[in-house]
């Protein structure tokens, strides 16, 4: 019965281990990463100190 015991508590640390361990590739729900181009045009010696989104 010691055995059993001592068997059952050793697969359940092992799974909590192995579940704890798996990689989770999707981002958290409104983290996503989102890509913003800007185009901006000025002509000879423009100096742009802001841009705003």
């Amino acid at each position: 019965m010691k055995n059993a015991k001592q068997l059952f508590l050793f697969l359940l640390s092992f799974t909590f281990v192995v579940s704890s361990c798996s990689k989770d590739d999707d981002p958290a729900p409104g983290m996503e990463v989102k890509t913003v181009q800007y185009k901006i045009i000025g002509s000879a010696g423009v100096n742009i100190n802001t841009v705003v989104y």
